[in-house]
């Protein structure tokens, strides 16, 4: 007599590698009351890059001062996910260290930094290089002018001829664009 056993072999929540074990079988049989099965699972599986954000928007900022911002990168795979490097173009944006190696089911925030020096509207693309698919974020600020500050006249110099006088001088202070806070 005999009896089909289905058995179910499932790879949820391993990562890449051989995984052995033993079914053990229990019967009646008085020579061998336990029949021992060696079982060895192999998970061929690959990385697979996920991110938190495809843009980022670093808001309207002064030139000469700075914005920052986020996103992250996740290894939703079964295998180890290898960021070799993150490429931009200009130098108003910069970035945190890109390499990393993450394991399945790790991330990494990656900050991104928006610094302008001159007054306009910046778009870049962040290209991350890894060993799944080649990913990109993009990116877009904008830098509005600085106030300029002038002041007239530059120099003062004042010569009091009594311990007990006072003299008042006018200074005009000139702000473009003027701005009250």
């Amino acid at each position: 007599d005999s009896t089909l056993v289905n058995m179910t072999f499932s790879s949820c929540g391993l990562t890449t590698g051989t995984y052995t074990s033993n079914i053990f079988i229990s019967s009646n049989d008085p020579l061998t009351p336990i029949d021992t099965v060696p079982v060895s699972l192999t998970v061929v599986g690959f990385p697979e890059i996920l991110l938190s954000d495809t843009c980022l928007y670093l808001d309207s900022i002064m030139e000469y001062t700075t914005s920052q911002d986020s996103f992250k990168i996740y290894n939703i795979g079964c295998d180890t996910l290898f960021i070799t490097d993150a490429n931009k173009n200009l130098m108003e944006y910069a970035l945190s260290d890109t390499s990393e190696m993450l394991l399945p089911g790790d991330s990494v925030t990656i900050a991104v930094t928006f610094a302008p020096t001159s007054p306009g509207f910046y778009q870049d693309t962040i290209t991350i290089l890894n060993n799944d698919t080649i990913v990109t974020v993009c990116l877009s600020g904008y830098g509005y002018p600085r106030p300029i500050i002038s002041v007239t006249p530059d120099t003062i110099d004042i010569t009091i001829d009594a311990c007990t006088d006072t003299v008042i001088i006018p200074l005009h202070v000139n702000i473009v664009p003027l701005s009250y806070t």
